[in-house]
C-alpha cells in the first residue's frame, strides 16, 4: 500500500459522506472526479486542490475552514487578495473584462455589457453567483466560438438551440456533432446527447479578484 504523504483525516471524511447518505461513487460523482482519484486523496497520496476543498465542502454541508483543516489544505492559499487564478489549462496573461456572472447551482449563465474598450477582448470572465463557497472565484472563457467539433474541450460555456446559454462539462454525444452535459460542479443530471449552437472554451477559474468589480 502507497504511504500517506499528505494529512488528511479519512476516517472523518468517510463518515461525513456516510452521514450525507452517499456511497463513496455517489460523492465522486457529485464532485466530478473519478472514483479513484477521490479515494487516493482520502487516503492522503493526492493532494486535495483548493477548488476542490470548496466544492468538497459545499457537497458535504460543512463549511470550507472545516474541509481546509481536516483535508490539509494551506489557508493561505484561500486569500481573499490572491492575484493569480487557479486555472485549469493555462495562466491568464491579462486580466480580462468581466461580462456576467454564473450560476454555480444551475450553471445559468448572465451576461452583462462589456465596458467601453472591452468589445473585442477574446477572453473574458464570469463571476460566480449563488452559492457563499464559490464567492470571489470567476470562470475565464474565450468567446471563440467552435460549433461543430469540441475536440480537447472538457468545460465549455454551451448555447443551447433555444437560446439558453450554461456552464457546462463536455464529452462527445453518441450522435456526431452532439454532447453529452454535465454539471460543472458536480451536481445535478446529464443531459445525454445534445445539440449545440455555441461552443465557448473555458480556459480556467481561480479566485482573482484584481481588476474586477462586483457583480
Amino acid at each position: 500500500m502507497t504511504k500517506p504523504k499528505y494529512r488528511i483525516d479519512g476516517a472523518w471524511l468517510r463518515r461525513l459522506i456516510e452521514d450525507n447518505n452517499m456511497s463513496m461513487r455517489d460523492f465522486a460523482r457529485r464532485v466530478s472526479m473519478d472514483i479513484a482519484s477521490v479515494s487516493r486523496t482520502i487516503a492522503g497520496t493526492r493532494k486535495l486542490q483548493v477548488h476542490e476543498a470548496r466544492l468538497w465542502a459545499r457537497v458535504l454541508r460543512v463549511t470550507p475552514e472545516e474541509i481546509f483543516g481536516r483535508m490539509g489544505v494551506r489557508l493561505g492559499a484561500v486569500g481573499s487578495a490572491t492575484s493569480e487564478a487557479t486555472v485549469l489549462r493555462a495562466p491568464m496573461p491579462i486580466v480580462p473584462p468581466l461580462a456576467g456572472s454564473v450560476d454555480a447551482i444551475s450553471g445559468l449563465v448572465t451576461f452583462k455589457p462589456l465596458a467601453a474598450g472591452d468589445e473585442n477582448a477574446d477572453i473574458v470572465a464570469l463571476a460566480i453567483e449563488g452559492d457563499p463557497f464559490m464567492a470571489g472565484w470567476r470562470v475565464f472563457y474565450s468567446r471563440s466560438s467552435i460549433s461543430s467539433s469540441a475536440d480537447g474541450v472538457d468545460l465549455a460555456i454551451i448555447k443551447g438551440e433555444g437560446g439558453e446559454v450554461f456552464l457546462r462539462k463536455l464529452r462527445p454525444g453518441f450522435t456526431p456533432g452532439h454532447f453529452d452535459l454535465g454539471p460543472a460542479f458536480g451536481i445535478g443530471d446529464i443531459q445525454r446527447d445534445v445539440k449545440l449552437e455555441g461552443v465557448y472554451p473555458v480556459l480556467g477559474m481561480g479566485g482573482i479578484r484584481v481588476g474586477f468589480q462586483n457583480s
